[in-house]
C-alpha cells in the first residue's frame, strides 16, 4: 500500500495549492473570460485530444501501481469529462481525501493537454460518480447550516474546504435572499462563513 501512495500521496498536496492559487486569481479574470469567450470560436474537442487524455490518465494510475480502467465520459464546448471505473479496493485512494487526488489528476491532464495541443480545457476527472455525490452532500449540508443561519441570527463556520468547493457554496448563495458566504483562513484550514444579510427581512 506504500507503494501506491507515493504519486498520489505528492498530487494531493499540490492539487490543494494550485487551486488556492487559482481562487484568489478567479475574480480578476472573470470579466475578461466572459469578453473572450463571446470573440471566440467555438471549440471542438476532437477525438485526437480526448484519446490523449484517457491514455494519459490511465498512464498516471499505471505508474501509481492503482487499478481502473478510464473512458471518456462527455465532451461539451470546452469541459471534457474522464471517469475512472472498475477501481476496486483503489477506489478511495483514486478519489483521495476530499476528492484531492481527482483534482490532482485534472490539473496534471489539463497541463499535458496544453503542451501537445496549445490549447486550454475544462479537465474533469470522476471516480465512482464521487462528484455527484459529494456536490449532493456538501450542498445539503450548507443549506441546512443556513437555516440554523437565518433561526439564530448567528454566524456558522463550515468545515475546511478546498478551493472548487469553496466557489460551489459560494455559487450555491449566490442570490439567496437571507444568506451572504465569506471565505476565511489560510491553507489547509480557509473555510466559508455564512452570516445572515444586514437587509434580510
Amino acid at each position: 500500500m506504500s507503494d501506491k501512495k507515493g504519486i498520489f500521496s505528492f498530487l494531493s498536496n499540490w492539487s490543494e495549492k494550485d487551486s488556492s492559487e487559482n481562487e484568489g486569481s478567479k475574480d480578476a479574470t472573470t470579466t475578461t473570460t466572459k469578453e473572450n469567450q463571446s470573440s471566440r470560436p467555438a471549440v471542438v474537442i476532437t477525438d485526437e485530444i480526448e484519446a490523449f487524455a484517457v491514455e494519459k490518465t490511465q498512464e498516471l494510475l499505471k505508474l501509481s501501481q492503482f487499478q481502473g480502467d478510464v473512458s471518456p465520459r462527455y465532451k461539451k464546448g470546452y469541459t471534457l469529462c474522464i471517469e475512472i471505473s472498475n477501481a476496486g479496493d483503489d477506489l478511495g485512494r483514486i478519489i483521495g481525501k476530499n476528492g484531492s487526488c481527482l483534482q490532482a489528476l485534472q490539473i496534471l491532464i489539463k497541463f499535458f493537454i496544453i503542451r501537445k495541443f496549445e490549447i486550454s480545457l475544462r479537465v474533469v476527472v470522476d471516480a465512482g460518480d464521487y462528484k455527484n455525490r459529494h456536490q449532493s452532500q456538501m450542498k445539503r449540508m450548507a443549506l441546512k447550516a443556513a437555516d440554523d443561519v437565518i433561526t439564530s441570527g448567528n454566524n456558522i463556520k463550515l468545515d475546511p474546504m478546498n478551493a472548487v468547493d469553496r466557489r460551489t457554496i459560494h455559487v450555491l448563495f449566490e442570490n439567496h435572499n437571507d444568506i451572504i458566504t465569506q471565505s476565511e483562513g489560510e491553507g489547509d484550514e480557509r473555510h466559508i462563513v455564512l452570516m445572515k444579510r444586514d437587509d434580510a427581512k
